[in-house]
């Protein structure tokens, strides 16, 4: 995957689990980053950084490992 990718399919997961109704300051705990930020994402205006990005794909179990590199 390169890291555009990434950045994409991370925003997609915090957005599936915003639109399942799972609280902001709850997803912005798991990732590390602030509820702002992930209100961002979830809503398209931004994508995580490439070290956030990949932390969130590593975390989602899709089995996906990531080669981003901070």
């Amino acid at each position: 995957m390169t890291p555009d990718t990434i950045r994409i399919k991370a925003a997609g997961i915090v957005r599936a689990r915003f639109n399942r109704g799972e609280p902001a300051d709850s997803i912005a705990g798991a990732y590390g980053v602030s509820r702002r930020v992930v209100s961002r994402w979830a809503s398209g205006e931004g994508l995580p950084s490439r070290t956030v990005a990949g932390r969130i794909v590593a975390m989602s179990g899709t089995g996906h490992k990531s080669r981003v590199s901070p």
